[in-house]
């Protein structure tokens, strides 16, 4: 290994003269076989403007690596007898879905391998994070014949059962993780809350060259919040793969990883820079399983405003791999772990194709002079809550949970609005409806899935 150095550094030079990554890009990987740490390093910038270094102790948002933790705690709760994983969740929480019999029958099981049946909502959170997060579920419909039958990536769900587990078993969320796995794991440097302003050695966020505020995850808490080291995280590769304490028992860890929903049709976003691994593809509890020569791989990837993560595991080979950065939405992260794993097996490093060009992002919508009505007026949706409508200086106005965009009207009852979701442009159709001259409802299709309704705002 003593050349990997030399081609983590080529690589990532190659990723930044190509543009894939800006400047300064801060990274920090670790790869272990077993227990053994074959190598750690870090390359970049944690703080671009301040030119601070990322180190080996820099933290880094875990975004949805968080998963695999919060279902090993369970796991652990369930060896301990807190809780039946198979259970329904009906009759002990505030979870409730809007379909009575799957409703009935939901179970943690159902939510951590995402085969509940309910569409991502991730705008929900992510634009709104209500307090009352988790009793707005039963509002939101499920894709038909979905549930236990069809793989649907929720960080929502997650975060639903992670508010719920004092209630459960109990003790909090973060408690749980902390106490029966962290803390065992010796994992001493990670945290579980968001950071405080002045904490030493913490990654800022990017998108491109710019720095960006840190998305508050406490809403869905358990599905992304986890803040982590390349240093601590080497010690969860170890525990996965065998070393360490064995907080999991040998049922519990093949539950964790055998199939419990297929993922043949996946957001190809899951796969950014996990390609490789994607010949056959499949979800446990908290991991993806894929395949490399011929061996199952669990991995998962970490995607949030400003940062990439990348957890990679070859438990037959007793290999492991981990890539941080605070590089938004990138394949870099995915790709780095696969030449560690080809390090570590003596094998030569893939070589990468050329990223294909990224899709100029979403014009804001231009003003047509068409014949529209007034934009005034408060309206209402049970899950998602209130919209205003108004007229602003320049035009008509949508303002939701804080947030406020123009509103171009393509016809009387056809409108847009662009929201910046996760740092791309995302374009929302809105259909309008009119009944005595003034607008009544309006239908946005929040979901982003298809295979449901929009939500349909009412007048109040």
């Amino acid at each position: 290994m003593s050349d990997l150095e030399h081609q983590l550094r080529t690589f990532l030079a190659e990723r930044e003269s190509e543009g894939e990554i800006p400047t300064g890009a801060g990274v920090a990987c670790a790869v272990v076989r077993k227990g053994d740490v074959l190598y750690q390093g870090a390359f970049g910038l944690r703080d671009r403007e301040a030119q601070l270094p990322v180190t080996l102790r820099t933290r880094f948002d875990m975004a949805s690596n968080t998963k695999a933790f919060t279902a090993t705690a369970l796991l652990v709760a369930s060896q301990e007898g807190a809780l039946d994983l198979d259970a329904p969740l009906a009759k002990r929480t505030a979870i409730s879905l809007s379909d009575p019999a799957a409703s009935a029958e939901l179970s943690a099981l159902d939510i951590l391998s995402h085969r509940s049946g309910l569409p991502a909502h991730d705008l929900l959170w992510y634009l709104a994070a209500p307090k009352d997060l988790t009793a707005r579920l039963r509002h939101l419909p499920l894709v038909p014949g979905a549930y236990r039958r069809t793989f649907i990536y929720n960080n929502l769900m997650v975060g639903a059962l992670g508010r719920e587990l004092d209630r459960l078993v109990g003790t909090s969320w973060g408690r749980l993780v902390q106490t029966r796995v962290l803390d065992p794991l010796g994992m001493s440097r990670a945290r579980l809350e968001p950071p405080q302003a002045d904490e030493p050695d913490c990654a800022l966020p990017y998108v491109g060259d710019k720095p960006v505020p840190r998305v508050d995850l406490r809403a869905i808490a358990a599905a992304g919040a986890l803040r982590a080291d390349v240093e601590d995280m080497a010690r969860w590769l170890a525990f996965q793969l065998g070393a360490g304490p064995r907080l999991l028992s040998a049922d519990s860890l093949s539950r964790q990883r055998v199939e419990h929903a297929s993922t043949d049709v996946p957001n190809p976003l899951l796969l950014l820079g996990f390609e490789w691994l994607a010949s056959r593809l499949a979800y446990g509890l908290g991991w993806f399983l894929g395949s490399t020569r011929g061996k199952t791989a669990l991995f998962h990837p970490g995607f949030i405003d400003g940062f990439s993560t990348a957890v990679v595991l070859v438990p037959e080979l007793e290999i492991g791999a981990v890539v941080l950065s605070n590089v938004h939405c990138s394949r870099v992260p995915g790709r780095i772990a696969e030449r560690l794993i080809a390090c570590a097996l003596g094998e030569e490093a893939p070589r990468l194709a050329s990223p294909p060009p990224a899709p100029p992002p979403a014009a804001p919508p231009e003003s047509v002079r068409v014949a529209r009505p007034r934009a005034e007026g408060r309206f209402e949706d049970a899950a998602y809550g209130t919209i205003e409508l108004r007229e602003g200086g320049s035009g008509a106005v949508l303002e939701y949970a804080g947030h406020a965009w123009p509103l171009a009207f393509a016809s009387a009852e056809s409108a847009s609005f662009v929201p910046t979701v996760s740092g791309f442009q995302m374009p929302l159709p809105v259909a309008v409806n009119i009944e005595r001259d003034r607008i009544e409802r309006i239908a946005i299709p929040f979901s982003l899935d298809p295979r449901v309704p929009p939500q349909t705002f009412s007048r109040v």
